[in-house]
């Protein structure tokens, strides 16, 4: 009968002993892996939404390896446009190529802006020694209709918010960098209209090891639309930018909606996305085929695009003025 008390008590140790282990390893792994109940989607504008769902990436790594905040300072302040906390994120723990991300928003609650863009965007490390100069980005934001013909997607209405984002290819740059300086931000505010194209991300499922989102996007008019440069911003559990990364170039039907397929390759987890889809209409002159012209590796397509688009932006409001 001893003997039997003996191996139950050790049976009960050892069932604690694992139930105690599979626990820790549970609340180690949450540090590094968010969760979500329900999917949900909010924020909703002409062309964009933040969407809450499964995770998405590996789980693999803690995103606290992957992205940190750094400070910034605006050397010229805009009236009605505010940046928040820098986020520099990579797609994995051996990577040093930075995903920087800055918030923006319309302060106003009168005011819309359009081709919002930082000019003089500078990294610099603890010891203030500029790494890096970005010479500007424009704004990842909602839609808006020029007074001639085209759409801008580099608006916020009044209260809105976006993101200006950019890539940095040099060596030990995410280890280094601490700060970020913007010289000063330039928006316009006239001759522009309320868009008659709306494409909304919906919700999204994730497939693959990566567990990578497919995205349902529905088009709410009568316009077939055209969908380009459209960015996903990977979102952690307090709302950061911690990464971001582009969508496929796509065609949707009026009154119609579709998946949009995005192969991310992230080594930790979110379980939140804030889509910005650039529209125009279908039979628009301003065709970028920009798979066909960017080459090198994965980060310097990424950095190609998106120069691609601050170009084509740029040539877009030279010729609405």
């Amino acid at each position: 009968m001893k003997h039997i008390l003996i191996i139950f008590s050790i049976f009960i140790f050892s069932l604690t002993y694992i139930s105690c282990s599979r626990s820790s390893d549970s609340s180690k792994s949450s540090d590094s892996c968010t969760s979500s109940s329900s999917s949900s989607v909010s924020s909703i504008t002409n062309n964009g939404s933040v969407l809450t769902g499964d995770n998405i990436g590996s789980c693999g790594t803690s995103n606290s390896q992957l992205s940190k905040s750094v400070t910034l300072t605006l050397q010229t302040s805009h009236s009605d446009i505010s940046l928040g906390t820098p986020y520099v994120g990579r797609d994995s723990s051996t990577s040093e190529t930075i995903y920087w991300s800055i918030p923006v928003n319309n302060t106003s609650s009168i005011n819309s802006h359009c081709f919002i863009k930082l000019y003089t965007i500078s990294f610099y490390d603890s010891s203030n020694t500029l790494l890096t100069v970005n010479s500007s980005s424009y704004l990842d934001g909602s839609i808006k209709k020029l007074s001639s013909s085209g759409y801008t997607n580099t608006c916020l209405s009044p209260n809105g918010n976006g993101y200006v984002s950019g890539i940095e290819i040099i060596s030990n740059v995410y280890t280094n960098v601490s700060k970020i300086v913007v010289g000063y931000i330039d928006t316009s505010s006239s001759e522009l209209y309320d868009s008659d194209l709306s494409v909304i991300p919906q919700s999204y499922q994730t497939s693959g090891t990566y567990n990578d989102p497919v995205i349902k996007v529905t088009n709410q008019t009568s316009i077939k639309t055209k969908l380009e440069f459209s960015i996903i911003y990977l979102l952690d559990s307090n709302n950061n930018p911690i990464m971001w990364s582009y969508l496929s170039d796509v065609d949707i039907e009026s009154n119609s909606s579709l998946d949009l397929n995005k192969s991310l390759m992230f080594d930790g987890s979110v379980s939140k996305i804030h889509v910005f889809l650039d529209l125009d209409v279908y039979s628009s002159s301003r065709t970028i085929k920009r798979n066909e012209s960017c080459n090198g590796t994965r980060d310097e397509k990424l950095s190609c695009y998106k120069d691609k688009r601050n170009n084509n932006i740029e040539q877009i409001r030279m010729e609405w003025n």
